[in-house]
Order: structure tokens, then C-alpha cells, then sequence
């Protein structure tokens, strides 16, 4: 009895030394050089070689390259919904980023910025993508922020900031900095920028923490830059986390990068798509079920259901497939017992991987936005 006892107390010894991994690994990466006024040499090399070294790693990574807000906007919503689904989430941006009373704001190609007071409708609010990750609550989080060049609208403002403003690591994260807050680096003269060449060199070194991997690359760019530059982390992390496996875990395989439709060109839909979409979902959040029904090319669908005493769905109309994305109009009967008025969800789906479960963002006639999954009932459409 003793030794039983013993026996699986050490097991479980060894059991909570063993560093954990999240098995599931997501990335949303993004890289803004072109932009009209003040354009970068650098971020769209920088996040095309981060989502190939990604891939290489495990994540199943989405990239955007040259993003405008609505884009940008987009796709961190989409990230949102699939770090929900649990696993280690990691964010990349490269590009111009500034800091407009404390908080930071990673800057669009199409910002039209002519005043301070501009950023905050024109730009993405960082704190966008730690509240996202706040809500997912998922294992891990990583964020990796190579914005710390000079303001190109720094004439244009009241106020003299510098670089990047500290934000605070939600629990289960790092933020990880180019430089240091307030601080400036340099866009590089080679092909990638200079923190970004260090990240993509030690995140492949197996068995190194994310920590330790971090410290090295700010002893390189230190080193390079002769104290000039130097490399920040704000970090909440509790528990561990390799990119290219632990000491007792072989480094994860690699997935296909998802590269996001933001060429001029969008890519084309996949031939089978819309047959594959076809089935029924259930969006649980509503308490609505949708039925997609392919007859010959063209998508229709059916709705039913909505909260008791308080929406009735009616119906679904313009049904887009475009590339990877799902789009539709799903109407409604508003109010106590419906009697409120007609009203609709304008949905914008990321149809990837399997269609158990397809991440949706929706936004009502009154301008609120809401997320939600369309979970696949299985069987074929009603």
C-alpha cells in the first residue's frame, strides 16, 4: 500500500515537471509596408518569413500582407473565435505603430491620418487583440510587436510620444517588443528588420523556452546595435512554452499557411466549397438553426428557431462564398414574441480546415457586433 502510494506520487511529480506544450497552435500574422506616405521596406518580408517558420512549427498560421483596417479589423475577430477552441494563440505585426494617450494602435496602409484625433478610427487598437485573447481564455498567448519606428504623423500631433506604449501581459501571455517602450527602432537594411531576422533564428532552436528564446534575441539585437536597440518583454506566462519542442517533446509538424484574400485579385473559391458548406449548423449563442441547401451552383438556405420571447429567425438571404469566407444576411423577427419589427445579422464566416465548427462574426442592423460558432448538426440538409 506504502509503495503504491509512492509510487504515484512521483509519477505525478514527474507528470507536473514535464513542460507543457499546447497541442493546438494558431497564429494571425501581418506585415504593412506599403503605405503611401511613409512606406516600410521590410514588414511584408518580415511577416511572409514568420508565417513559413510558423508553419514550420505547428501553427496553423493566417496571413495578411499590406492589410487596410477592415482587414485588419476582420481577421483579428476570426482569431478571436478560433483561440476559443483552446490551444497556444500567437500574434504577429509588423509594420508602422504609434501611441495616442497611452494606448497603442497598430496603423493600417489606408489610414488616413491628418491628426492625433484620427488614430482611434482609422487604426487597430492593440488592445483589441489582448482583449480577445482575454476572452478566449485559452492556454497561452504570445504577442510579438515589431511597430517601434519613428511616427510618420508625428508633426501632425500635440504630443511628443515615442514608440510604444507599456501594455500589460493578460495572465497567460507575453508581449514582446521590437524595442523598448517609448523607444524607436530601425525599419533594417537587409531583407528582414533587424529583431525580426533574431526571432526567426532562435525560434527554431529546439528545446529553448519562449523565455529564454526572447532573452537571446535581445542580446543579439543589443549586441548589433550597440546598446541602441533593445528588445522588451511584459510577460504573465505560467506555464511553458517551446516553439520547436521541449526537452522530452518532438518539435510539432508543420501545417499549410493560410494566406488571407487581401491581393487585388481575390483568390478563387474552392471548387467543392459551396457543397461542402451545405449542411446544417446550429448558431447555439442565438438558439437558431440554418440550413444550407446546394441546388446545382447556386447556395441557398432556410432558418429557424431564435430566442424564446425575444427573436425569431425568418430567413437568409445574400449567400456569398468568396475564397474562404461565408457571407450572409440572416433576418429576424425582433422584440418580445417577435413583434418588435424586422431587423438582421450581416455574418462574415472563415470556412477553414473541418466544418464542425465555423468561426462567425455578425453585426446587427444597429451597428453592434457580435461572435459566435456555427457548429455542424450532423445529417444531411433539411
Amino acid at each position: 500500500m506504502w509503495s503504491r502510494a509512492l509510487l504515484l506520487a512521483v509519477c505525478s511529480i514527474l507528470v507536473l515537471a514535464q513542460p507543457t506544450m499546447a497541442e493546438r497552435r494558431v497564429a494571425l500574422v501581418i506585415g504593412n509596408g506599403s503605405y503611401p506616405s511613409a512606406p516600410l521596406k521590410n514588414p511584408v518580408n518580415d511577416a511572409k518569413d514568420m508565417a513559413t517558420a510558423l508553419q514550420r512549427l505547428g501553427f496553423e498560421v493566417v496571413l495578411l500582407t499590406n492589410a487596410n483596417q477592415q482587414q485588419m479589423d476582420t481577421s483579428v475577430r476570426e482569431f478571436g473565435i478560433k483561440l476559443r477552441q483552446g490551444g497556444a494563440g500567437l500574434f504577429y505585426y509588423a509594420g508602422h505603430g504609434l501611441q495616442v494617450g497611452g494606448e497603442n494602435y497598430l496603423v493600417p496602409v489606408n489610414a488616413n491620418i491628418q491628426s492625433e484625433s484620427d488614430v482611434r478610427f482609422t487604426c487597430l487598437p492593440a488592445g483589441m487583440i489582448l482583449g480577445k485573447m482575454e476572452d478566449a481564455r485559452n492556454d497561452l498567448n504570445i504577442i510579438i510587436l515589431d511597430a517601434c519606428r519613428n511616427n510618420p504623423f508625428a508633426r501632425s500631433f500635440r504630443s511628443a510620444e515615442q514608440g510604444l506604449a507599456k501594455m500589460d501581459a493578460p495572465t497567460g501571455s507575453i508581449i514582446s517588443y521590437a524595442t523598448a517602450p517609448g523607444s524607436v527602432a530601425s525599419d533594417g537594411t537587409g531583407r528582414n528588420g533587424l529583431f525580426t531576422q533574431h526571432l526567426l533564428k532562435n525560434m527554431a532552436t529546439p528545446s529553448l523556452s519562449v523565455e529564454e528564446m526572447f532573452k537571446r534575441v535581445r542580446l543579439s539585437v543589443v549586441t548589433d546595435t550597440h546598446r541602441k536597440q533593445v528588445p522588451w518583454e511584459a510577460s504573465s506566462l505560467i506555464g511553458q512554452f517551446y516553439f520547436s519542442g521541449s526537452p522530452d517533446t518532438p518539435a510539432p509538424k508543420p501545417v499549410p499557411v493560410q494566406v488571407a484574400s487581401l491581393a487585388p485579385q481575390a483568390p478563387p473559391t474552392t471548387p467543392d466549397l459551396k457543397s461542402r458548406v451545405a449542411g446544417r449548423y446550429t448558431l447555439a449563442k442565438e438558439g437558431i438553426k440554418i440550413s444550407f441547401v446546394l441546388n446545382g451552383e447556386e447556395l441557398s438556405a432556410t432558418a429557424q428557431g431564435g430566442s424564446p420571447g425575444n427573436t425569431k429567425a425568418t430567413g437568409v438571404t445574400d449567400i456569398k462564398v468568396k475564397g474562404n469566407g461565408l457571407t450572409f444576411r440572416l433576418n429576424y423577427r425582433a422584440g418580445i414574441f417577435g413583434i418588435g419589427g424586422d431587423a438582421f445579422w450581416d455574418f462574415s464566416c472563415l470556412v477553414s480546415g473541418g466544418l464542425e465548427s465555423i468561426p462567425c462574426y455578425y453585426k446587427s442592423d444597429r451597428g453592434d457586433d457580435y461572435e459566435g460558432i456555427l457548429s455542424r448538426i450532423p445529417g444531411p440538409p433539411q
